[in-house]
């Protein structure tokens, strides 16, 4: 993300490797280090699947997606 003069003020960086089942960002600006994971374990699952199956692929994942963040 950037400021309207177009400076960075904070980065999202996926993680790749704890994102198999959760997503996993970590966060980063100036001050601030953090990590976040989807909060439902349950509807990480269920996106997954939807994302399998061909004939819902376009189809707009309709599950509520909250992270929590930790420093």
């Amino acid at each position: 993300m950037t400021d309207p003069n177009g400076a960075p003020i904070v980065s999202f960086k996926k993680d790749f490797g704890k994102s198999l089942i959760r997503s996993s960002w970590h966060l980063t600006t100036g001050a601030i280090d953090a990590y976040g994971t989807e909060h439902r374990l349950t509807v990480a699952v269920l996106r997954r699947v939807w994302q399998l199956i061909p004939s819902l692929g376009d189809i707009p994942i309709p599950f509520v997606f909250h992270f929590d963040f930790h420093r």
